[in-house]
């Protein structure tokens, strides 16, 4: 598969994404962030899973590093770029301010994109299923948080 990486006119149309939707303290909550990926037309699942890997310091919101992995994680699967959300998030998807919450050894500082190991904290189970039954789902290391799409939506 290709590194994917996020280029400099991604990240500023990304932005405009992220500024029409009004952030709270350099962040977008949840339920916004779910609106706004769900006119992706992917499903909830994929998006679930997408989440899972976005949110890398998991506190239920994306801030524009996260949502900017959200999008292009999106992007690449509706232009088939990939044919299936990867596992762990890409390392050409680290950005160097989410450093901090991958394990030492596993990026190689100033060099964006390579990586001595592609471990994540944020990496998906063998299956895939990044929900559990209620839309919980379960983080190593850190507390439960509700990807925010409902029952019914979830059936889809």
């Amino acid at each position: 598969m290709n590194s994917l990486t996020i280029s400099s006119d991604e990240r500023q149309q990304y932005q405009q994404h992220f500024l029409n939707a009004n952030p709270i303290d350099g962040k977008l909550p949840g339920s916004v962030a779910r609106a706004n990926l769900l006119q992706s037309g992917l499903t909830s699942q994929q998006l679930g899973d997408i989440w899972e890997l976005a949110d890398i310091d998991k506190d239920g919101a994306l801030d524009f590093d996260e949502y900017c992995i959200a999008l292009k994680l999106v992007f690449s699967l509706l232009h088939h770029i990939i044919p299936a959300i990867p596992p762990v998030l890409p390392p050409g998807l680290i950005p160097e301010t989410k450093y901090k919450y991958f394990g030492a050894g596993m990026i190689s500082p100033g060099v964006h994109g390579s990586a001595v190991s592609i471990g994540s904290p944020v990496g998906r189970s063998d299956t895939g299923a990044a929900l559990s039954a209620g839309g919980q789902s379960q983080y190593a290391g850190s507390a439960t948080l509700e990807w925010y799409v409902p029952g019914e939506d979830r059936a889809r």
